[in-house]
């Protein structure tokens, strides 16, 4: 498990499958019950079986005398695209929220090594960069004000298999979601099809894997470095609709550090960054390079090349 510094009241995220559970019993074992909070978030998508998580979950904590939240959301319909990404939201808003109303600066979740390569092999096949070789992150600060909340992944450096041979010793049963199996999502294809063939080719192709996230982690910090000094001396014009930044000076920088600069400024006027991807920001470069005239990208913004400046007007 990760090394931190843990303090006070703990939420753990616990959907009842086996990496959470484990997480769970884990916990059990190295601080005082007393100040563990268990929660579990309903999507209501799997009908009877999501509730029956729910049950199990909460008769574990009835097993234990453990702090025991419930959420749920009817917001869902497993037919809507990007469902995943809107679940993801969902939870981690209620677990911050449940947070905050018990006083817990870390909220805790079983992702393991296998979540992590698994995440990295996904990134890669969408096609990505350095910020999303990273993948799951060992920490991440959850709020932006005086009362923090972390989350913190504790089980990253162990594997699915640990899970499973440390529930099996301990005789513990945990619930199984059937939406893990389907392979119409990209992510269970990875699991169930991709990586199995990684590892008969290599049996350590889940720790390399996650190792990249790893060493992405510290190139990604000294672009970041390099991306903020040069965020502040770039802009020529800025305003609401148009933007224009200094070429000479975004010139001199790689590649990677100029499309991290373009990141933060798509941040900073509020454009829409979740509709760019690897090729789009490469489009962009490009027309930062001089090897392409112009590009227009989602929410109507054309980005164009003139003398001093390249400019991004939103129409």
């Amino acid at each position: 498990m990760h090394k931190h510094k843990v303090a006070g009241p703990i939420l753990l995220a616990v959907s009842g499958g086996p990496d959470s559970v484990c997480l769970l019993y884990a916990m059990m074992q190295l601080v005082d019950k007393n100040t563990l909070h268990i929660a579990h978030y309903n999507h209501r998508l799997r009908g009877e079986a999501s509730d029956a998580d729910g049950r199990y979950v909460e008769s574990l904590c009835q097993q234990h005398g453990l702090h025991f939240h419930l959420g749920h959301s009817d917001q869902l319909s497993p037919q809507q695209s990007g469902i995943e990404n809107c679940a993801r939201k969902l939870r981690y808003d209620w677990l911050t929220e449940v947070a905050r109303q018990n006083g817990c600066n870390w909220v805790m979740t079983g992702h393991t090594m296998n979540d992590q390569s698994e995440t990295v092999l996904h990134h890669l096949i969408r096609g990505t960069g350095w910020r999303g070789l990273r993948g799951i992150a060992p920490k991440r600060r959850l709020t932006i004000t005086d009362h923090s909340i972390y989350v913190l992944r504790p089980l990253l450096t162990c594997t699915r298999q640990d899970v499973l041979d440390y529930l099996a010793s301990h005789n513990i049963t945990a619930r199984h979601d059937a939406s893990n199996d389907d392979i119409k999502f990209t992510r269970n294809r990875i699991r169930h099809q991709i990586m199995p063939q990684l590892i008969e080719m290599n049996p350590d192709a889940v720790n390399h894997l996650a190792e990249w996230a790893d060493r992405a982690r510290m190139v990604y910090r000294q672009i970041k470095t390099e991306s903020r000094r040069l965020f502040e001396t770039i802009i020529a014009f800025q305003s609401k609709e148009r933007l224009a930044l200094k070429l000479k000076l975004l010139e001199r920088n790689s590649n990677t550090v100029m499309q991290e600069v373009l990141r933060g400024l798509f941040q900073s006027q509020n454009w829409p960054i979740d509709q760019m991807n690897h090729q789009r920001w490469k489009e962009v470069i490009e027309v930062c390079r001089g090897t392409r005239t112009a590009v227009e990208l989602p929410g109507r913004i054309m980005v164009t090349r003139r003398d001093l400046v390249v400019q991004f007007i939103k129409r």
